[in-house]
């Protein structure tokens, strides 16, 4: 009762192509994770570097403090240091930085930002970067682009407090 060879010669091509098929998924979904993985890291490093620098906003000069204050947040004081918001590799430039006024009544662009506006009360933090590839097997463009608009916290126009005390009567 044996099989003849000829009629099993097929299973191992099939089960080889089923492994393959598998592996190149798992391939796949592995370069996918960890390019939206770096998209996280380069969309928190820019909101962090952006909030970083908005309360620096302070006067004509307030513009260089602000974009300062961006960039040390993201790149901390070198490639090594643990407070660093992006990867070693890549760094916040100064041309990844504009000041300019939010205004919700901004109606010419989505993001509400005029960067022409020299009232400064917002800094913008855009840039595109390339992270460094886990699997140069696949091509194709790999460019991450974040950005992060924060505004400065404005003066209180008119201010309101309750409190709770003990009341107090006279006599007479």
């Amino acid at each position: 009762d044996r099989t003849p060879a000829r009629r099993q010669g097929g299973s191992v091509v099939i089960n080889a192509t089923i492994a393959l098929s598998l592996l190149l998924i798992v391939l796949v979904g592995t370069d996918l994770g960890y390019l939206f993985f770096m998209k996280r890291q380069y969309q928190k490093a820019a909101d962090l570097a952006a909030l970083a620098g908005a309360p620096k906003l302070n006067g004509p000069a307030g513009c260089q403090l602000a974009k300062d204050a961006a960039r040390l947040n993201a790149n901390g004081s070198g490639a090594n240091d643990p407070l660093r918001n992006l990867p070693p590799n890549i760094s916040l430039e100064e041309a990844d930085i504009t000041c300019g006024r939010w205004d919700p009544a901004f109606t010419s662009n989505a993001s509400h930002f005029d960067s022409t506006d020299p009232n400064h009360n917002a800094i913008r933090v855009s840039f595109s970067r390339t992270p460094d590839a886990i699997l140069s097997i696949f091509s194709g463009n790999r460019t991450i682009g974040v950005q992060a608009i924060a505004a400065k916290a404005s003066d209180p126009v008119a201010s309101f407090s309750v409190g709770s005390g003990v009341a107090r009567l006279d006599d007479g």
